[in-house]
């Protein structure tokens, strides 16, 4: 995975992706094609948005505004990252804010996702309170 910087749009290897299923993948997220410097496609990689982002929050340095121009949440922190709040049970696959995608455990484990070569998870917990002092924010 990466992302084109100036416009934070995420990129993933096709084949990766595929892992979850196509219909899920299409049900959850857009995916965009991706071209070269000739102008050509290049096939093995997509780029994707989410049709609902994840937030991941923090706990320290935290910092969140909207953005004037699209409307978007610009939300940062460091510290212990989590989620908050549950995400929707109705989808498998999220855009996370950190340019990754955020999966539920059980979808990492059916598709042999744990450990892939060259693939790095952290397992974010689920709180029912957030600890950033954002307690009426939601995404």
């Amino acid at each position: 995975m990466s992302f084109v910087n100036g416009c934070s749009l995420p990129m993933v290897n096709r084949a990766f992706l595929m892992r979850f299923g196509r219909a899920r993948v299409e049900r959850d997220l857009l995916l965009g094609q991706v071209f070269g410097p000739d102008g050509g496609e290049i096939r093995q990689w997509i780029t994707f948005r989410g049709r609902q982002e994840l937030i991941v929050r923090g706990t320290e340095h935290v910092q969140h505004r909207i953005c004037e121009e699209c409307g978007r949440n610009l939300y940062f922190a460091m510290g212990k990252r989590y989620l908050y709040p549950k995400p929707r049970a109705d989808i498998n696959l999220f855009e996370s804010n950190l340019f990754g995608l955020i999966v539920p455990e059980w979808l990492a484990v059916e598709c042999d996702m744990v450990s892939p070569s060259g693939v790095t998870a952290e397992r974010l917990e689920v709180l029912r309170e957030p600890l950033d002092g954002l307690a009426g924010l939601t995404f």
